[in-house]
């Protein structure tokens, strides 16, 4: 599972005026964690109501890696994230999340925020599952894939659930079966055999200059909270016997 939490913000003065010295400040500040340093120039991510979305042009980024690789820590003019594919808990992401922002701060402090995203994304690539998903999932979860032909192979079948809340907050999903090279998201590699995913986007914006990001890890649990109980409700106990989680 790879786990992803952004915070936007928007551009301001302090860390425009000298870029590379600002994300040096902030590396070093990171660094008993985050060692690793590397800096490029990417597509402008966004974690919001269509999915995780590339804006037009490319950005700055400054990338931090903890000494094992497991976690990321990335920043560029307007957002500050962090990712893991070593994922243990809410408490324990949203804390190392808390940490970052707070570092980040302290080295110069964006005036506000505007959105937080909250991103899970599951792909299961084993046969023995993927033969057998409709015993694994929800049959409105399954769908298609629980319908067979003896003249046709299902090679591809994507859903989506788009769902908005009160107070700006929002909820997108995605599942389906992918075919082998192929990847329903430009950021991502794609799998060498067929996978069938679970994507899911928890995000809350902010009227500009209302929220000024002090409780990052309270506002993140809530939003990673709401993915896990649509995780809870898609899949089957079988599901999570499969793959060692708790009943």
């Amino acid at each position: 599972m790879r786990v992803l939490a952004q915070v936007r913000f928007p551009q301001y003065t302090r860390f425009l005026r000298s870029p590379d010295a600002f994300a040096l400040d902030v590396a070093t500040a990171l660094s008993e964690d985050y060692p690793h340093f590397e800096a490029g120039e990417e597509a402008n991510i966004m974690i919001g109501p269509d999915g995780v979305t590339a804006g037009m042009g490319g950005v700055k980024v400054w990338r931090l890696r903890s000494a094992d690789n497991t976690w990321t820590v990335s920043f560029s003019t307007n957002f500050m994230s962090i990712e893991t594919e070593a994922y243990e808990s809410r408490s324990h992401f949203t804390a190392r999340l808390q940490e970052a922002w707070e570092t980040f701060r302290s080295v110069g402090a964006p005036p506000s925020v505007e959105r937080i995203g909250v991103r899970f994304l599951n792909r299961v690539e084993q046969p023995h599952v993927l033969d057998n998903l409709v015993t694994y999932l929800r049959s409105e979860i399954s769908g298609l894939v629980g319908v067979h032909s003896s003249k046709a192979a299902l090679l591809r079948s994507m859903s989506e659930a788009l769902y908005q809340f009160e107070d700006d907050k929002g909820f997108t999903a995605r599942w389906g079966l992918m075919p082998a090279g192929m990847t329903h998201d430009a950021t991502l590699p794609p799998t060498a055999g067929n996978s069938w995913l679970l994507d899911m986007d928890s995000f809350h914006a902010w009227h500009p200059g209302t929220y000024a990001g002090d409780d990052i890890a309270g506002v993140t649990g809530e939003l990673a909270l709401k993915a896990y109980q649509f995780f809870r409700w898609a899949v089957e106990p079988s599901f999570l016997q499969a793959f060692g989680g708790d009943i």
